[in-house]
């Protein structure tokens, strides 16, 4: 029988398309052939997958955070990613008590653990209005992933610009992002933008 890593649930989109939405994500990480094809699976619309299908606590906290983001719940979908974030972390910490909460295998498990921050992360910016929130937890992403995502580090630089911080800091974080995404329009639109804003803020002091 096969087990099934629900994580990867709506992982793999259109290669055109960049920013986190509820139906749209790209990792600018690298996934195995046999990843690919379960996430092919799990992200069919048509394809439902009830939670009571779903054994690990983990898991099941994560699937009814993306039902419930999709189906506009912010709030709801915060506090079940808040869950699924605390179990996964629990489970790398002392694996042999919470192995029980996840059916993912627990080297994919600090890559779960930061696309859950991500999906939180999103939703602290562009759902609740907290962008220092939202930088901690997608600067969190890219510290826990082994091979962190362009859409942490693109979301590190907008959450910094929204909360008032650093322009020298976003456009860091931006460069991060385009050495992992180099032709991404998007971010090339907000490094130029966070770079026109420094020129005019160096401007008006002379």
């Amino acid at each position: 029988m096969m087990k099934v890593n629900f994580f990867l649930f709506a992982l793999i989109v259109d290669v055109k398309a960049f920013s986190l939405t509820r139906d749209n994500y790209q990792l600018s990480r690298s996934l195995s052939h046999s990843l690919k094809a379960t996430a092919a699976v799990l992200t069919n619309e048509t394809n439902d997958i009830p939670l009571s299908s779903i054994r690990g606590e983990a898991d099941r906290a994560f699937r009814s955070g993306m039902v419930l983001e999709k189906n506009g719940q912010a709030r709801a979908a915060s506090a079940s990613f808040h869950e699924a974030a605390t179990l996964f972390q629990c489970y790398l910490d002392c694996d042999n008590e919470f192995q029980h909460v996840s059916m993912i295998d627990r080297d994919e498990i600090p890559t779960m653990l930061a696309y859950t921050c991500v999906r939180l992360a999103h939703l602290s910016h562009d759902a609740l209005g907290d962008a220092k929130a939202a930088f901690r937890l997608y600067r969190d992403a890219t510290r826990i992933d082994p091979k962190p995502s362009a859409v942490s580090y693109d979301g590190m630089g907008t959450a910094i610009e929204a909360s008032g911080g650093p322009l020298e800091d976003a456009i860091e974080a931006y460069r991060e992002a385009l050495k992992l995404t180099p032709e991404n329009h998007q971010v090339v639109f907000h490094l130029g933008v966070a770079l026109e804003r420094v020129g005019e803020e160096e401007g008006s002091e002379k």
